[in-house]
């Protein structure tokens, strides 16, 4: 019997997460040919979200549950739930209801014809206001144009992907990533279901327009040249039209009809030299910063608190299946992946 791994990452949830529970459940309890586990990631939330996840773990010996020490972002703990993940196959979801657990079935359907990676694209979103649409839009056409190979042909944000898929993920251990984009660079074969993004049940998001900036410049500069390709480009156009200008001025001057004037004109293209000069430096920036980033090493996220059931033995071979609850050190004394807070 399979077992599929549903991942939700959470930050401030309490308000959805009875309901998310509710559906849940009653999706994976009509599909008895499965064996499900269920790992919620919770992204240091400041409200009763680690008491709601608790108790639904301690009644429901299916739920593990990882806290973090610190807010790390959305897809640290989308990344730590997908590493925790045992399953042949891992689904993840937002915990806010927005993406129905109702497509699961449809999900698993494809991915039993023989995809590894079954993206859910959404055909409609409900409620969604002018400026959700435009950054939506932005960062689906820069994430192609820029870097076809780590971006779906369709916008999505959840997906069911195969074990195979999964061990190769865990291979990829760079930080400031899109796990959406991670997947995509891959390159395995995908399918896509269609469904009708909801809107947010309860709450507010947390997904803040400066969090949407980030995730388009961290895409686009950890999977792409292009930034660096079109500093090079504009570097040698302002090289043509400087050049170009001299020579236009050399030949005025041997014509004698070179005057002692365009102040204005000099004044504007040393600004726009130089405008142009400090965001090419901030370009180079923002690589030069990831390379520092990765040097030193630092982990991707660190998980204060798991609370659950292990369901497979430990890589040390110690049988791991019996209920946890740990602090900062995992259970057992193996180096597990999520439950350790590797450097990942």
């Amino acid at each position: 019997m399979k077992r599929v791994s549903l991942v939700f990452p959470m930050y401030n949830e309490a308000a959805n997460l009875e309901a998310l529970r509710r559906r849940v459940c009653a999706v994976i309890d009509s599909l008895n040919e499965y064996r499900f586990e269920i790992v919620l990631v919770d992204d240091h939330s400041t409200d009763d979200t680690r008491t709601v996840a608790r108790a639904w773990a301690r009644g429901d010996g299916r739920v593990r549950y990882l806290r973090f020490s610190r807010n790390f972002g959305a897809h640290a703990a989308l990344s730590a739930g997908l590493r925790t993940a045992t399953g042949d196959g891992a689904v993840f979801l937002s915990a806010d209801l927005q993406d129905p657990p109702e497509m699961i079935p449809a999900l698993i359907r494809k991915w039993e014809d023989g995809y590894p990676v079954v993206w859910a694209a959404r055909a409609a979103r409900q409620a969604r206001s002018w400026a959700t649409r435009l950054t939506s839009a932005v960062y689906w056409r820069l994430m192609r144009a820029a870097a076809p190979n780590a971006a779906p042909s369709v916008a999505a944000d959840a997906a069911l992907i195969d074990r195979k898929v999964l061990d190769a993920f865990k291979r990829v251990n760079t930080r400031n990533d899109s796990v959406l984009a991670s997947v995509c660079w891959l390159g395995f074969d995908a399918a896509y279901v269609r469904y009708d993004k909801a809107a947010r049940a309860h709450g507010r998001s947390g997904w803040t327009l400066a969090k949407k900036v980030k995730l388009l410049v961290d895409s686009v500069v950890g999977f792409s040249y292009w930034p660096i390709r079109a500093m090079s480009l504009l570097g040698l156009s302002c090289a043509g039209v400087g050049f170009g200008f001299l020579a236009y001025v050399v030949y005025e001057a041997l014509c004698g009809r070179i005057e002692v004037r365009g102040f204005a004109t000099l004044a504007s293209v040393m600004l726009l030299g130089m405008g142009i000069l400090m965001v090419m430096v901030g370009v180079l920036g923002e690589y030069l910063w990831r390379v520092l980033d990765e040097t030193r090493g630092r982990p991707n996220y660190i998980v204060e608190e798991e609370y659950g059931r292990r369901t497979s033995a430990s890589p040390c071979g110690r049988d791991c299946s019996e209920p946890i609850e740990t602090g900062p050190a995992a259970a057992c004394g193996c180096r597990n992946d999520a439950a350790a807070a590797v450097a990942q």
